[in-house]
């Protein structure tokens, strides 16, 4: 770590000292997402403890740093403990999509891939109340981009076409997506419409298909 960043977080420490408790409890947060970047995560998940210790009702920032604690614990190679994370967001509060995501991108590391679809398919799918503001990625492109690919591994062609296609209505030149299409164009042989309008499908190919690694 250089210098700028360690008088960074010397600051930050000093200011979370002498913070009353609210602000003291937001600069946990800030301190553990400077850590989060620097890619220090088991550091930055001893910090997301620390804030979600104080955090008493469900928000936004509760939200975030239950599902970066779930992150930094995958960076680490901690599956099981990202999955705890994750789901201890619930006692709070309903599932949000981005704790779903979160347990779906577990659970596909654990390569357990029909319950990594199953909460993939939940964050499409469950409500937020208005004031929970999120990256709505996590509830649009990004889970049925894995979507995909958990059906593609899974050998369900025509269900990871279809989650292709939701994917590519919300994010049709994000690179994964791009390469996705060419993916099913050389997998079908022909131009993907043909699948859509339920033609029987061509042989198999060996290109990969590609998630959001």
């Amino acid at each position: 770590m250089d210098n700028q960043a360690t008088l960074q977080e010397n600051a930050l420490q000093q200011e979370i000292q002498e913070s009353n408790f609210s602000n003291a409890s937001l600069n946990l947060l800030r301190y553990a997402n400077i850590l989060y970047t620097q890619h220090n995560y088991e550091h930055a998940a001893v910090f997301y403890e620390k804030f979600l210790l104080e955090a008493k009702t469900l928000s936004p920032e509760m939200i975030e740093a239950y599902g970066k604690l779930s992150d930094c614990h995958i960076n680490s190679g901690k599956v099981d403990e990202a999955l705890s994370a994750a789901f201890q967001s619930f006692a709070f509060g309903t599932p949000h999509p981005v704790i779903c995501y979160k347990i779906g991108v577990s659970f596909m590391n654990k390569n357990l891939l029909e319950l990594a679809a199953f909460w993939y398919d939940m964050a499409t799918k469950v409500t937020v109340q208005e004031h929970m503001e999120y990256d709505l990625s996590f509830s649009t492109w990004l889970p049925h981009l894995q979507l995909c690919v958990c059906y593609d591994r899974l050998g369900d062609r025509e269900k990871s076409f279809q989650h292709h296609k939701l994917a590519q209505s919300h994010y049709p030149n994000h690179p994964s997506i791009v390469s996705n299409q060419q993916y099913f164009d050389s997998l079908y042989q022909v131009k993907t419409e043909v699948l859509e309008n339920n033609e029987p499908k061509a042989t198999d190919s060996d290109s990969e298909i590609l998630d959001t690694e």
